[in-house]
């Protein structure tokens, strides 16, 4: 699992395995609040790693997409 966030506060959380994306969330950071816009695959894989990093971070999370609550 990785997480890439650009200077503009663009970002994703994914899991690659066997050089294929298998999993990711696509997030934005503004004001410090996590904005989830998206994921797709594997995803739930994922949102323990998401949390644990705005928790590190001390920011809010903020979910855009209808299916993150599932």
């Amino acid at each position: 699992m990785a997480v890439e966030i650009d200077k503009d506060g663009n970002g994703v959380f994914y899991i690659d395995e066997k050089g294929k994306r298998i999993a990711e969330i696509l997030v934005r950071i503004n004001n410090k609040t996590l904005i989830v816009f998206d994921g797709n695959g594997q995803w739930r894989k994922l949102l323990h790693q998401l949390l644990a990093y705005a928790k590190k971070n001390d920011l809010k999370v903020l979910q855009h997409c209808l299916y993150i609550n599932h």
